[in-house]
């Protein structure tokens, strides 16, 4: 559910503005995971262990905005 809030599903999705450079199903923000390029997340399988790796250290709030509202 997180993922199609995020990007609708959208594998390729890429959302940049000032404050934001999020990649991908699970919307990675690039700016504050800059270990990761935008070619690397843009590939579902990556994005989607990328987005486990967060959930372990993070949990849902790295997502919060999208979590709130479905949980």
């Amino acid at each position: 559910k997180v993922c199609f809030c995020e990007s609708g599903g959208e594998l390729n999705r890429v959302n940049k503005s000032k404050k934001e450079y999020s990649v991908g199903l699970f919307q990675i923000n690039i700016l504050a995971h800059s270990n990761y390029s935008e070619e690397y997340l843009e590939i579902p399988e990556n994005n989607i262990m990328t987005a486990i790796k967060i959930y372990e250290k993070d949990g849902w709030g790295a997502w919060y905005n999208c979590w709130k509202q479905i949980k």
